[in-house]
């Protein structure tokens, strides 16, 4: 998204300052869609915000609908103690709904470079992209790191930190604090409405 937007506004005119991905991920270039149960590990990863639940979803029978393999992979989870509250059959199945449909338009998404006009203050690398060092590559099937498939994303400073923690605690006060520095140098009058110097 944050890349899209940059090259939307520079296409305007508008030039960007810099920009900042996190460990992003975005669709394969030969399109490869992952089956439902790995469609399945990845919701649930994202509302715990853990990577290691592929191996605690149950097996099901290829009979099941997809419905029948969400629930039971909750309650699976839930039994186990690693959802601490469950959730309503029809609060879950909108929200895979909504996890399903972001996933399949990012798995069709083809990044477009960002070659960036120098603004007057804008950092010596205006694109500064993150990845998590403890997330491996192919832990999204489906998907890819960013700067994999972008052409030229410049340097990739790499944490060790996993796609989750990187954007939470000690790690998200860090990359507060690089963002903050990036928009002190940018002159008033071009930051966004709301910003401090």
């Amino acid at each position: 998204m944050a890349l899209h937007t940059a090259v939307l506004l520079e296409q305007e005119g508008r030039p960007v300052a810099s920009l900042t991905t996190i460990d992003s991920f975005v669709g394969r270039p030969d399109g490869c869609a992952p089956p439902v149960e790995v469609r399945l590990a990845g919701f649930f990863g994202d509302l715990l915000g853990r990577s290691d639940l592929a191996a605690h979803l149950p097996r099901t029978g290829a009979d099941m609908s997809d419905e029948e393999r969400l629930l039971a992979a909750h309650d699976s989870l839930f039994a186990l103690g690693l959802i601490e509250r469950a959730l309503e059959p029809a609060e879950l199945s909108r929200l895979f709904a909504v996890y399903r449909n972001n996933s399949e338009m990012l798995e069709r998404h083809t990044p477009v470079p960002w070659n960036p006009g120098a603004p007057a203050g804008a950092p010596a690398e205006p694109w500064l992209s993150i990845r998590a060092g403890r997330t491996a590559r192919h832990t999204f099937p489906g998907l890819l790191p960013l700067d994999e498939v972008v052409a030229d994303p410049g340097p990739v400073h790499t944490v060790d930190e996993d796609h989750f923690s990187v954007v939470r605690g000690r790690s998200a006060a860090r990359l507060a604090r690089r963002m903050g520095a990036l928009c002190s140098g940018i002159p008033a009058a071009d930051r966004p409405r709301g910003a401090r110097g």
